[in-house]
């Protein structure tokens, strides 16, 4: 019964979800004591995948199923691997859209269900499939001298682990069996479908039972769920060792096209160390070459579980898987850590204040959310932040074409956290001085042409010089048959290896060569781990563009160069026309949206020393998209023939012409131009252009108005400023008439109108038929002998000022002549604005005539002369050749009693009673220096007011 019981249990912690034979047995054989009891078993636990592969060799509804799985399986070398799987197609039933790319519960039906096993093509594969490597190999070897589990057969355990179950023995360890196994089969599916997809049960998916840890990897689902986004549940009753799950490991894949998974060449499953940054490279490859995105995807959980005798209610937090006891791993002396138990408390409940928050994107297990999946090639970054650690996680990768998604693959990757800060890591690089005939796209990817030859070199270093011994080994006699890989210094801590390959002409695509390290040095954990290295090969013809092609303005059009791979660098470039028209100028198959003409050349990156075409050009025509006008024609008077054109904003030798109707066309109709008959008609044009882009339509009415005529005349001819002249239209056919412009016109509207211009000057009369739209414009002159007197408006100054006669109306044309009246205190009388300073009031009037003396005109003003004050100004430079040379009083008209100017040492040295008379700045004959100097005066007005004023004056020169 002991030996049942240790079978069935590691059958069920080992082989977990891809072999659910004889499950339902081995679980009434297990207590929930002995599994609370069991050693280290976390250790053989590991991940797994599933991947669908087409076989049109076969048959083109053939597909291999290949399912992994990655841990301690000591059973799974049986006679047959059993249990449920199920192949479901999304949206059968959908009435909408039968090729839906989401999967619908609603619209699944299970096609297929089935059992692995032996009669139905179902076998252990004795190797990787894309690899070439020996299935079943130890994924982690033991280098513990006393250990010698390499010489038990496979499928045994060792003695010390056997004893482990009385706990009769303190060393017993499982890891070191985590082995690398495949099972494969081939289906064949009913029908093409946007969506299939493979499960994989230990139980059948009509059991609505759903138990506790999300250990599995390709398994089924509770049924009715939605397979693309709920990927697990937790049961509703916890067991700490429970493994009667239900997991969401899912292949999918579109069979729409011929398609194929993404598979792996990294095992899922790894060992990382607490405190120290870390890498999971999942090393993805896709047969097709379709773009893989890569993410970690959520755990669900129902509304209500328990946990020992708790019940925790509405918790849907993801928590992450560990074991589930507190115990020192027995290799690690050292070890310090705390080994965590089932949960203290759940997630986000408050339990426990230090109770971590987990999510499935940054904190899957305890990293302090340093954890992320790189979109692009699927690596997991993070930093534990404690040890032991079991994380269980799950890893999406889908695929796209062309921006159509092909598939995805579920992939369950376990990863133990140990409590160590050493590993012997490898170094591994490419030697690029070396490389011959290729080019280095990135750290380990190359691009190369058919039909050359090419030699890619590199360098392993181990970890810890002279001690390493490493080991390398390869996949070329797989992925690359022709190929050759040599290597230096095996068992060395210095491994130099060569690929040499002779490309055949047909050997285009993406090629692979997966390279394993090994070093046998130890690390704290008594492990040896395998390191993995994928060199990604691009063969090709070079670049072609394809033919010059033609689109319409406003159209895109996909540039698809041809033998290049999905994953080839693209460099696009404008040479001549629409600078940034390209979607991206670093992709494939660019959007090109050129406004004109446009020539594009593609460069792919390719060894100079080969014959591979590196570059080529494209030119794209752009048929421009061009307006056109046919004017409207209103024909005012009697004609023979005339023309009607249609104008385009494009040369017209690109376009053909249609005008309708031929009634009174002389000549073709198929012309830009249309010769016609005088008379009231409607032509249509239709204009398209010779690529069949675009097509315009427009309409010319002609209307014919031969019985519309006009004149006009003014009386009389010749006039004086002020005098009024009459302008009249006659004629037949008027409707309206409109003058302009609005200038001493009695009207701007009517058949005839009144005008007194001031000067000469032209009225134009806008004429409109009563029978069409025909207009006449007609001007007439009015000669004006211009003339008009205005002397100014009365001023009023005061005494001693001067101001200038005539006002801002004053109008004397060619041979006018004027003369003021009285010429008593004027400059000249016979100027047209005289300057005049009167000592009294004074009344001016002025007389314009012409030269034929037909016109005069007369105007007056009056200036008022006020005496209040005395004016001096504060300064005056002796020197100038102006009017401030002289300092005394302005006045003119004041009798002057005296005016005095003294120094500053009171000193007079100017006197008068004469106000004609000025100071020159002198004194005794002597010119006085500048400064400030002391006047007093006193005078009377001629109204008899006596006015005394004192001041001072600054004297300059």
């Amino acid at each position: 019964m002991k030996t049942l019981f240790l079978h069935t249990r590691f059958f069920i912690k080992e082989c977990k979800y891809f072999i659910a034979i004889l499950f339902t047995i081995c679980l009434s054989y297990i207590t929930q004591a002995q599994f609370l009891s069991a050693p280290l078993t976390y250790q053989s636990s590991g991940g797994s995948e599933i991947t669908i592969k087409h076989r049109p060799d076969i048959a083109d509804s053939a597909y291999q199923v290949f399912i992994r799985n990655t841990a301690a399986c000591i059973h799974c070398n049986g006679p047959a691997l059993n249990g449920w799987w199920y192949l479901q197609q999304a949206g059968a039933f959908s009435t909408t859209d039968t090729l839906s790319y989401k999967y619908s519960p609603a619209h699944s039906k299970i096609l297929l269900s089935g059992s692995f096993v032996n009669n139905n093509n179902s076998t252990k594969t004795p190797y990787n499939p894309f690899t070439g490597q020996l299935a079943g190999q130890k994924v982690f070897k033991h280098c513990a001298p006393d250990f010698n589990a390499d010489a038990l057969p496979y499928g045994v355990f060792p003695p010390n682990a056997n004893a482990g179950f009385n706990n009769s023995v303190s060393f017993y360890d499982t890891f070191e069996h985590k082995r690398d196994i495949w099972f494969d089969t081939i289906i064949y599916l009913p029908e093409k479908c946007g969506l299939w997809q493979l499960k994989q049960s230990n139980q059948n998916p009509n059991n609505n039972t759903v138990c506790p840890f999300p250990r599995g990897g390709i398994a089924g689902v509770k049924q009715n769920t939605n397979l693309d986004s709920v990927n697990k549940y937790w049961g509703s009753t916890i067991y700490p060792y429970n493994t009667n799950y239900i997991s969401g490991g899912i292949a999918q894949i579109n069979t729409l096209v011929p398609n194929s998974n993404p598979y792996f060449l990294s095992y899922p499953t790894g060992v990382f160390y607490k405190n120290t940054p870390s890498v999971y490279k999942q090393l993805a490859v896709d047969p097709d070459g379709d773009s893989l995105v890569f993410s970690s995807i959520h755990m669900v959980f129902p509304d209500t579980f328990s946990q020992g005798s708790a019940i925790y209610n509405n918790q849907k937090d993801f928590i992450p898987f560990h074991i589930c006891y507190n115990q020192l791993p027995p290799w690690d002396t050292n070890y310090t850590g705390y080994v965590p138990s089932p949960y203290e408390c759940i997630p986000g409940t408050g339990n426990l204040p230090s109770c971590i928050k987990y999510d499935p994107v940054h904190n899957p297990f305890d990293t302090d959310s340093t954890f992320w999946v790189d979109p692009h090639n699927g690596d997991v970054h993070f930093t534990a932040k404690s040890a032991f650690q079991a994380a269980a996680l799950l890893l999406r990768c889908d695929e796209y074409r062309q921006g159509v998604w092909m598939g995805s693959v579920n992939r369950w990757v376990d990863l133990l956290i140990f409590d160590s800060t050493y590993s012997s890591s490898p170094s591994f690089y490419i030697d690029s001085n070396s490389l011959v005939n290729c080019i280095k796209d990135s750290d380990y990817a190359f691009t190369a042409c058919a039909g050359s030859s090419i030699s890619i070199p590199f360098v392993a270093l181990g970890a810890e010089p002279g001690l390493s011994h490493l080991a390398a080994k390869d996949n070329h006699s797989v992925s690359i048959p022709a190929s050759n890989v040599s290597y230096m210094g095996i068992g060395t801590d210095s491994v130099h290896g060569v690929l040499n390959w002779a490309i055949p002409a047909n050997a285009t695509g993406e090629h692979i060569l997966f390279i394993t390290l090994n070093d046998s040095i130890c690390s704290k954990t008594p492990y040896l781990f395998d390191h993995n290295y994928l060199l990604r090969i691009h063969i090709t013809h070079g670049i072609n563009t394809g033919s010059d092609t033609s689109i319409c303005q406003g159209q895109s059009l996909t540039l698809m160069p041809k033998d290049i791979g999905n994953n080839t660098t693209v460099n696009w470039t404008v040479l001549t026309g629409s600078a940034n028209s390209l979607s991206c100028t670093s992709c494939i198959n660019p959007i090109a949206t050129p406004s004109q003409t446009t020539t594009y050349i593609a460069h792919i990156p390719v060894s100079a020393s080969s014959s591979c075409k590196t570059a080529d050009t494209i030119t794209v025509y752009v048929i421009p998209d061009f307006s056109i006008q046919a004017t409207d024609t209103t024909i005012c008077k009697a004609e023979i023939q005339i023309p009607l054109q249609v104008q385009s904003s494009i040369n017209s030798a690109g376009l053909s012409y249609q005008w309708t109707p031929n009634t009174g066309v002389v000549g073709s109709t198929q012309s830009s131009t249309l010769i016609i008959n005088p008379a009231t008609t409607q032509y249509i044009v239709t204009v398209s252009d010779t690529s069949g882009c675009f097509t315009h339509t427009d309409t010319a009415t002609v209307v014919y108005d031969n019985g519309f005529t006009a004149n006009i005349s003014v009386s009389p001819q010749d006039i004086c400023t002020g005098d009024t002249v009459a302008i009249t239209v006659a004629g037949t056919g008027i409707s309206t008439v409109a003058w302009s412009p609005d200038y001493h016109i009695s009207s701007l509207s009517g058949n005839s109108v009144f005008a007194w211009p001031d000067t000469n000057h032209v009225y134009q009369a806008l004429i409109q038929s009563q029978n069409s739209s025909c207009k006449l414009y007609l001007d007439q002159a009015v000669y004006v002998t211009a003339l008009r007197a205005d002397a100014g408006p009365d001023r009023s100054i005061f005494d001693g000022e001067s101001l200038i006669l005539g006002g801002a109306d004053m109008l004397c044309g060619e041979g006018c002549t004027v003369q003021w009246y009285p010429d008593k205190y004027l400059v000249h009388y016979l100027l047209l604005n005289p300057k005049a300073t009167p000592p009294e009031d004074m009344t001016y009037w002025v007389k314009l005539s012409s030269a034929q003396g037909g016109c005069e005109d007369r105007d007056t003003m009056q200036i008022h002369v006020k005496c209040t004050d005395i004016y001096l100004p504060n300064a005056f430079n002796p020197r100038s050749d102006v009017d401030n040379n002289r300092f005394g009083p302005r006045n003119i008209s004041i009798e002057l009693k005296y005016f005095r100017i003294f120094n500053r040492w009171g000193e007079m040295v100017f006197s008068t009673n004469d106000v004609s008379q000025r100071w020159d700045g002198t004194y005794q004959g002597k010119a006085q220096p500048m400064d400030t100097y002391i006047w007093t005066i006193e005078g009377k007005c001629p109204n008899g007011e006596f006015i005394q004023k004192k001041g001072n004056v600054t004297l300059v020169r």
